[in-house]
């Protein structure tokens, strides 16, 4: 029996076509063990130690080298959010910089909406920018890396302070 996603034959052809393509994939990545290994990745059973802060380390570096997009604030800000839930906040000083944090996202992602939406031409002042490096991704991993310090070896922790100290002196004297 044909489903009609459409009403239109040739549309629901297509479609049809297409899930019995990925359906030949799926069955092909089954045979080669390739879904279940990313299911080993998904559940956790096979992983790699402080994925987040490395993660967070390598996008700061490499993508995040002139400015930080509103959107990288926002997604940034949620990430510090759910590593603090998960870890529990340590410091007052943590809070503050959630709480300022929590508005500096706020602010960027309306911005954001507003020009998608409104008007093609609104942007921020460059201030708001310079202020959101705070919160770029390097920032976070550093963030992430010294609040889990108890369970960071010290390997990693010091690579996280010279990468950081590498990317400070990047950012002073580049052009």
């Amino acid at each position: 029996m044909f489903y009609s996603w459409t009403g239109d034959p040739l549309i629901d052809g297509i479609i049809g076509i297409i899930l019995e393509i990925l359906r030949e994939i799926i069955k092909y990545l089954k045979e080669i063990g390739l879904i279940d290994f990313f299911n080993e990745i998904i559940k956790g059973s096979w992983s790699i130690p402080h994925l987040e802060i490395l993660t967070f380390l390598i996008v700061g570096l490499f993508v995040e080298k002139h400015y930080v997009g509103r959107v990288a604030i926002f997604t940034n800000f949620m990430a510090l959010l759910i590593f603090f839930r998960e870890n529990g906040i340590k410091s007052d000083w943590i809070v503050l910089y959630l709480g300022i944090g929590f508005f500096m996202s706020l602010f960027a992602i309306l911005s954001y909406i507003i020009r998608i939406w409104i008007d093609e031409n609104h942007h921020m002042p460059g201030y708001f920018y310079n202020f959101g490096f705070l919160y770029s991704s390097f920032f976070v991993a550093i963030i992430m890396a010294i609040c889990n310090r108890t369970t960071l070896p010290n390997e990693i922790f010091l690579l996280i302070a010279i990468v950081g100290e590498v990317k400070i002196l990047y950012c002073l004297f580049e052009k």
